[in-house]
């Protein structure tokens, strides 16, 4: 069966151990040519990305499944001819030729040519500024899926109602036995278990009320909780407190809904400078920005003190409000948006938009004040 294969196969396959040699020769150095080529172009793309959108939009692209499976296709393809390469022997007599090793090393190559022009394609159509949009609207509405889950039913508030109402104040005794928890180190809060916390404390009766929310910049020995304990042991449960906190040297979108926000404000402060004056992005921006609006005011906000089933509070944490998205979202637009007319009436619609998605009478407050400040600019 093999020996009738190869026949099948033998014009393709070089039947001499120095044709076989040269062919995968040639496809692994062609490949690593190709690999350092792709390089390249991810790096121009990224140069590209980062003068046009900010250096904080460069992690979408470093993250794109697209250049990872190109330059994985590569560099696998060089590297599993090398190992081929290393397979034959030479001789007139007891030569030996890995027919069917050498025939997967030219169909990956073929794949490696095809993989070549998706990538062309691919890395064209990454930089376009729809694209870009888009791809962080993704982000951002998946961020608040997550953070605001829909808004729930009668029957699963009333079975919640301990979790998202509050009646109780903190105990007499708070002040005297309240301990700190500081941070071990300096960086951004990138995520905060609030599950974990909220069952240790039920689990050992205590009060943890939390003084930072993810975006923060955590600096070392800063107090970043504090905590209400009786008789429990305070350094048996400081390390698994500690352990709730994800801190590290960037800020993420895990948790923190406003620095993806913050990007779509910068994509379109920046079309906004004298240098590039390009509008047409900016009212891009707050179209993906007012779509993100609208599906906020459709959700639940929590409430910042948490309690238990004894209705006993548990945990308080620091809460955004829509205001405060509403004001990260167009401030910084509207402060750069000049003479722009267009952008200035962009946000005006996008406002009336959003109101119109607003049940809260505090929010629809937020949007009119804003909307009075846009008038004004008019």
């Amino acid at each position: 069966m093999q020996d009738r294969l190869i026949l099948y196969i033998k014009w393709i396959v070089p039947d001499d151990p120095d044709g076989a040699r040269a062919f995968l020769s040639t496809v692994a150095g062609s490949m690593i040519t190709i690999a350092g080529v792709v390089f390249s172009i991810t790096i121009v793309a990224l140069t590209l990305a980062s003068s046009q959108f900010g250096p904080r939009i460069l992690i979408n692209f470093m993250r794109d499944k697209g250049n990872q499976i190109v330059l994985g296709t590569f560099i696998s393809t060089f590297v599993y001819c090398l190992l081929v390469l290393r397979t034959i022997k030479g001789g007139y007599e007891n030569y030996f030729i890995p027919n069917l090793s050498v025939t997967m090393a030219g169909l990956l190559t073929l794949l490696s040519i095809g993989v070549l022009i998706y990538f062309i394609h691919h890395a064209a159509s990454s930089i376009h500024v729809s694209n870009v949009l888009r791809n962080i609207s993704r982000d951002l509405e998946n961020t608040i899926d997550n953070l605001f889950p829909n808004m729930k039913t009668d029957k699963e508030l009333i079975k919640d109602m301990n979790w998202w109402l509050a009646s109780h104040e903190l105990p007499i005794d708070y002040l005297e036995n309240k301990k700190i928890v500081q941070s071990t180190k300096s960086g951004y809060l990138q995520a905060v278990n609030y599950e974990g916390l909220f069952n240790i404390s039920t689990d050992n009766q205590l009060i943890i009320d939390l003084k930072n929310s993810p975006g923060d910049f955590i600096v070392k020995g800063q107090i970043i909780a504090e905590m209400y304990i009786t008789n429990q042991d305070y350094d048996t449960l400081l390390q698994p407190i500690l352990n709730s906190f994800i801190i590290g040297q960037k800020r993420t979108d895990e948790q923190d809904l406003k620095f993806v926000i913050d990007q779509l404000v910068e994509i379109a402060v920046r079309s906004l400078s004298p240098g590039i004056n390009d509008p047409f992005t900016a009212n891009m921006c707050i179209d993906r920005l007012a779509s993100a609006l609208c599906l906020l005011a459709q959700r639940e906000f929590p409430y910042s003190k948490k309690y238990d089933k004894n209705n006993n509070l548990r945990m308080i944490i620091n809460t955004i409000s829509f205001k405060e998205l509403l004001d990260s979202a167009f401030n910084n637009i509207r402060n750069y948006s000049g003479s722009s007319l267009s952008v200035s009436k962009r946000i005006l619609e996008a406002l009336c938009t959003i109101k119109l998605h607003t049940k809260n009478i505090k929010d629809k407050e937020a949007i009119q004040i804003n909307q009075k400040m846009f008038k004004e600019m008019l």
